[in-house]
């Protein structure tokens, strides 16, 4: 089976996965407004979730942050993907979230979402880069 997403799942929105060991990086880009997203993304993200827990992994990061948008319907997607890990029996893993705290919608939507599954969702915002001097 093996941990794997498509890299463009929906057009117009791109995903990028690595791993190493037990954790995981997720990169999205891109927009996720399209009225598949549910019916294109959702069933990835669930044998994702799957995928994670057969192979004993810890710590997932999602990084959001280039996200320029997405709707209702693909962050439903994402919740739901979260919620199947918040509700999954014995050990899962964590899932980082970092946003764009300059996207309002990304920190609305995380935020939201970290409280709706605080056993496995995290969230921290994305740090400018250090200015060189």
């Amino acid at each position: 089976m093996g941990v794997e997403l498509p890299e463009e799942p929906v057009s117009g929105f791109k995903v990028r996965l690595f791993t190493s060991g037990t954790s995981c990086l997720i990169r999205c880009s891109g927009t996720l407004d399209g009225p598949d997203s549910t019916l294109a993304l959702q069933p990835h993200l669930l044998a994702l979730h799957d995928a994670l827990v057969l192979e004993k992994f810890t710590s997932v990061k999602l990084d959001g942050s280039a996200v320029d948008y997405m709707n209702s319907s693909a962050i439903k997607c994402f919740m739901a993907w979260f919620l199947k890990a918040e509700r999954a029996k014995g050990p899962t893993y964590i899932i980082e979230v970092v946003f764009d705290p300059k996207r309002t919608w990304q920190f609305v939507s995380f935020t939201t979402m970290s409280r709706i599954a605080p056993k496995v969702l995290k969230t921290s915002a994305l740090t400018a880069p250090p200015v060189a001097s």
